[in-house]
């Protein structure tokens, strides 16, 4: 069985999981998050997520680590 535990913090979010997840499991994992929010909210989460469709792998993790 797959499992995915997100933790957020003030300052970080992690994303523990076992060795049998796959990408889509943490899409579809992270899209869970989102049952609970207002409509304009998503809408405007969407537009800033397709702002990462050209990125490569972890373009945003190496990204942060410089700042």
């Amino acid at each position: 069985m797959n499992h995915i535990k997100i933790e957020i913090s003030g300052h970080d979010t992690n994303l523990f999981h076992t060795e049998e997840c796959t990408e889509l499991d943490f899409i579809l994992g992270i899209s869970s998050m989102f049952d609970r929010l207002l409509p304009e909210t998503k809408k405007m989460l969407v537009k800033k997520l397709e702002k990462l469709i050209d990125l490569q792998e972890n373009a945003i993790i190496h990204q942060k680590r410089k700042l």
